[in-house]
């Protein structure tokens, strides 16, 4: 994952459930239309190879009650290229 660092987007956790068969992504990002092209980059490395990203979730940081609007967090969970085409 380190491999494929862009500006203005971060990690801030991941998981990796059994073989790796399913990943989950937890990050920010300053700009979200840099969210796509990280996809496609990781899609390129070999541990993603087969794995899409099934579902995505984005959502506006909140501390001490109020909005943060200089980044988005986001949450991304993958599975099989098979379970996709289904």
């Amino acid at each position: 994952f380190a491999r494929q660092a862009i500006k203005g987007l971060w990690l801030t956790g991941f998981d990796i459930n059994g073989d790796g068969a399913q990943i989950g992504l937890h990050g920010a990002v300053t700009d979200p239309k840099l969210l796509p092209g990280y996809i496609q980059r990781l899609g390129r490395e070999e541990v993603m190879r087969g794995k899409t990203f099934e579902s995505m979730q984005m959502k506006q940081p909140v501390i001490d009650g109020k909005a943060v609007n200089s980044y988005l967090e986001f949450g991304l969970l993958s599975g099989t290229a098979e379970r996709a085409a289904q």
